[in-house]
């Protein structure tokens, strides 16, 4: 038996290690399937859809050859400002849709603590989404900088 305070007997770390044989989480393919969706709560996090990097890529091009740009470089930072941007409008979009159905509902009490930390959350990734579109756009601005010295 282990006398220090906060540390489990041989006993309890035995019959601990008994239990977590028997824990092995989900077997069925179903299970497995929703299992691997408890993390999910509003997409905003993870990783980003196929589609969303394509279209990210089309207005990086789009927003390069407007500004007279052809360069990789100049088209990566273009990119990276239209998937910022694309990040903060669904963050947006996931908060007022949260904060419509809690108008809507109508909270209280324990309900209204849960809905003010998902505001929070959402605020979160409203701040990052809007930090990364600021460092594309400098690297885009340095980019337009270099290349308007070299050639005036």
């Amino acid at each position: 038996m282990s006398n220090e305070v906060g540390h489990p007997s041989d006993k309890r770390r035995l019959a601990n290690r008994a239990n977590a044989q028997s824990s092995t989480g989900p077997r069925t393919s179903a299970g497995k399937r929703r299992s691997s969706k408890n993390a999910l709560r509003h997409g905003l996090s993870g990783a980003q859809i196929m589609l969303h990097q394509e279209i990210a890529q089309d207005w990086g091009e789009k927003i390069a050859r407007s500004l007279n740009q052809s360069s990789n470089e100049a088209i990566a930072a273009a990119a990276a400002i239209a998937s910022a941007q694309f990040d903060l409008v669904r963050a947006r979009q996931a908060r007022f849709a949260v904060t419509n159905i809690h108008l809507t509902v109508g909270v209280s009490g324990s309900s209204a603590d849960t809905n003010i930390l998902q505001e929070l959350r959402f605020d979160r990734y409203e701040r990052r989404a809007m930090s990364r579109r600021k460092k594309a756009i400098a690297q885009l601005m340095a980019l337009l900088a270099r290349n308007s010295e070299v050639e005036g």
